[in-house]
């Protein structure tokens, strides 16, 4: 008797081919999401499709639909690490350290700060008066800033991918000496650096996110600013005028108060139609006023008529006194140097 035998040739179903397409489709979706930061909570679907043969007829089908949706995943990164600022002289005050906190998460989330988060290291001395949330980015602290000295606060909300500033301002100790360092750290997260977007540990000194119902938990970031402390003349100026209100046509006066209060003494420049090298106190004349005639100024003095755009030093100045009128800025001469400590 003859047997009949059947092609062992085996084709694959159309559910195999299905689900090798769909986890195909999602692995390769969801990776490529991961590399773009896909916001949390996005859905994310995928439907495969198939074709096939069994040597004469072709077929179609389609998977269900399978839906994912993108977790939240918290991070937070501080820089600068390992940054400098210009350097300073003892005893010097309002000295600003500027740091940038970004929520690296894909989501909105806040950032935590307790009172030590702003703390000091270094081989010199210093106080730390004021740390502020710079609200408007200017770069100073001003009334519509954030204060946060010794203080547990939350930031307002951050965006995926945005940053706040914050100003740490610190007064440099009297008696530190030349090659001296004073350094701010915002936070206190371990490891290597870059030191962000570590595992939050509750420590004395951290700044973290908030939200903690993320897949990886809260997380927490440090940077940290050094300065330098020279022997080096430091200069403050003090203008002083009466407070006002002060009737139109009527005169103000001003007072002008020069101090050395830097290690070193401080030497002249130069002015394009002066003498020779001279410590200035170079004084604008406010838009809308103007110089009053008949006054008579200290030997040495220069004027310039070029306008306020012009930068202090790179104006022209004259000896003999232009109308008053056209006066822009008056420079007056204090002496070829003005030594430490000399007001």
């Amino acid at each position: 008797m003859r047997k009949i035998m059947k092609n062992p040739q085996t084709f694959l179903s159309a559910n195999t081919i299905a689900r090798l397409f769909v986890v195909l489709a999602t692995v390769c979706a969801l990776f490529a999401q991961s590399a773009a930061q896909t916001p949390g909570g996005t859905t994310i679907s995928n439907q495969a499709s198939a074709t096939y043969s069994d040597g004469t007829n072709s077929y179609a089908t389609v998977s269900n639909t399978v839906t994912v949706i993108v977790s939240n995943v918290s991070g937070l990164a501080i820089t600068p690490d390992a940054g400098s600022n210009p350097t300073v002289v003892a005893g010097q005050t309002g000295v600003l350290y500027n740091f940038t906190v970004t929520n690296t998460g894909n989501f909105t989330d806040k950032v935590h700060f307790v009172p030590g988060s702003a703390h000091l290291s270094g081989t010199g001395s210093g106080t730390i008066t004021r740390t502020f949330i710079d609200v408007d980015n200017s770069g100073t602290i001003n009334g519509g800033d954030t204060d946060i000295t010794n203080a547990t606060a939350d930031s307002a909300d951050i965006a995926q991918n945005g940053s706040i500033h914050v100003l740490v301002e610190v007064s440099i100790g009297a008696g530190n000496s030349a090659g001296q360092t004073v350094q701010v750290v915002l936070g206190d997260a371990s490891g290597g650096s870059p030191f962000d977007n570590q595992a939050s540990d509750g420590s004395l000194n951290e700044v973290r996110t908030v939200f903690a119902a993320s897949v990886n938990g809260q997380r927490e970031a440090k940077g940290d600013i050094t300065v330098s402390v020279e022997n080096d003349a430091r200069l403050v100026l003090t203008l002083t005028a009466p407070a006002g209100p002060v009737a139109l046509g009527g005169d103000i006066s001003y007072s002008a108060q020069l101090q050395n209060t830097g290690a070193r003494s401080a030497t002249g420049v130069s002015l394009t139609g002066g003498s020779g090298s001279f410590v200035y106190i170079i004084v604008p004349v406010p838009l809308n006023t103007a110089v009053k005639a008949g006054q008579t100024f200290p030997a040495g003095t220069l004027f310039t008529t070029d306008a306020l755009t012009t930068a202090p030093l790179a104006a022209t100045y004259v000896s003999a006194q232009p109308a008053p009128a056209s006066i822009r800025r008056i420079a007056f001469q204090v002496g070829v140097s003005l030594d430490a400590g000399v007001t």
